[in-house]
């Protein structure tokens, strides 16, 4: 598979604004640097607070980051639309409620062949055409509103937290679903979900985020399997033992860190080191940003 986009030691902060002590800038993704390969199932996962949706934002170029390259190897806007299209959870809330969906998607592709080409990739009726926005039913409207990403015909389809708030059999559908679109559409697929039970079934790459720092990607199925971060351990460990989100935010995490390792404080295997610098290690099948790696 060819390199798409290419990101090269991006950082982004914002400016916090505090009433006693004024604030000051925070750092939300430091010294990131990795490749989408086309035609990839690209995950990405990590803790609420990692960094997760600044750096999808940042990759549909939504943000510019404030140091750092992001190289895309096609054209970002295509016929007026950007070639990367985001699902966000509430993509749902771009559905008309009181015009037909057949009129709004035509909005964007007029060619009645390619609007049955992505009903029939997404397993829709036909019949949902001649009805309102407001008459389809929350998943109805998710998947109305991804078929309006989809006539873009972009280039790469970032999914944010897709899964969030389905049943299991919902999710398990959706996996499909992206399975088809990557394999029938030729669409890249980049997929941001803390939900790491359900990116095995499906990703071909993996990156996990923690603190604004990557702590291990490469491809999927050599890291589920033996996990190098310590981090990437943890959080597998922590399906087995069905921890939610809220159970793993942020505990006793380094926060803001620019030089050492953000997860030194929770880490089992730290070194002193940790506090200040951390190594790149670059093997086959991944790279991993740590000083004393699993074995």
């Amino acid at each position: 598979m060819n390199e798409l986009i290419k990101i090269e030691n991006i950082a982004y902060d914002v400016v916090e604004h505090k009433l006693f002590t004024g604030g000051g800038r925070k750092n939300i993704l430091n010294k990131i640097s990795f490749e989408i390969k086309k035609g990839s199932l690209f995950g990405i996962t990590g803790e609420s607070g990692s960094g997760k949706t600044t750096l999808i934002k940042l990759l549909a170029n939504i943000y510019k980051p404030v140091t750092g390259n992001i190289l895309y190897n096609f054209p970002l806007i295509k016929n007026g639309r950007s070639n990367v299209q985001v699902l966000f959870q509430n993509s749902e809330d771009l559905i008309n409620p009181a015009r037909k969906i057949e009129n709004q998607l035509k909005d964007i592709a007029d060619d009645p062949g390619k609007i049955t080409e992505v009903f029939d990739v997404l397993s829709l009726n036909k019949n949902l055409l001649q009805q309102r926005g407001l008459e389809l039913s929350g998943g109805e409207r998710q998947r109305i509103a991804l078929a309006k990403l989809l006539l873009v015909q972009p280039q790469v389809l970032i999914c944010d937290e897709p899964f969030s708030a389905q049943d299991p059999a919902s999710k398990l559908n959706f996996v499909e679903l992206f399975k088809k679109i990557n394999k029938q559409l030729g669409i890249t697929i980049v997929c941001v979900s803390h939900e790491i039970d359900i990116l095995k079934l499906f990703v071909t790459d993996l990156l996990i985020l923690y603190g604004g720092q990557i702590a291990e990607t490469g491809k999927a199925q050599p890291v589920f399997a033996k996990p190098v971060h310590p981090y990437t351990n943890f959080l597998l460990q922590a399906i087995e033992y069905n921890l939610s989100e809220k159970d793993l935010i942020n505990r006793n995490g380094l926060e803001n860190i620019e030089e050492g390792c953000p997860f030194y404080f929770r880490c089992n295997v730290k070194l002193e080191k940790c506090k200040n610098e951390v190594d790149k290690i670059e093997e086959s099948n991944r790279t991993v940003y740590c000083n004393n790696p699993l074995k």
